[in-house]
Parts: C-alpha cells; structure tokens; sequence
C-alpha cells in the first residue's frame, strides 16, 4: 500500500491525499538535493514551537 492509498483508506479525500503526497514529495527532493535545507526547516519548526521571550525587546 502506497502513501495515497493509505491515506485514502484512512478517510483522507483524494485531491487533499494527493497535495498531501506532492508536499511529501517535495519534502524529500529538498532535502536529498539541498540537505541543509531540511536541517533549516526543522530548526525553523523547533524555533516556532518554542516558548517567545522578548530578549530582542530588552534594551
């Protein structure tokens, strides 16, 4: 069973199973023809959920 197919199974509709499955695709090219890539996106992600100070605030 193929990603698509799995997501279909699971309730996902077809046109979104399928962006889903583009975005995926485009994950994985990114990060195998531009490695640095997928480590900023993940640092970005990291960056995102943590918690906000204000230290560029502080004079």
């Amino acid at each position: 069973m193929n990603y698509f197919t799995a997501l279909v199974a699971n309730g996902t509709k077809p046109e979104h199973a399928a962006v889903l499955v583009q975005m995926d695709e485009l994950a994985r090219f990114a990060n195998r023809e531009h490695p640095s890539y997928g480590r900023m996106y993940e640092a970005e992600q990291i960056a995102d959920a943590a918690p906000t100070t204000d230290f560029y605030e502080r004079d």
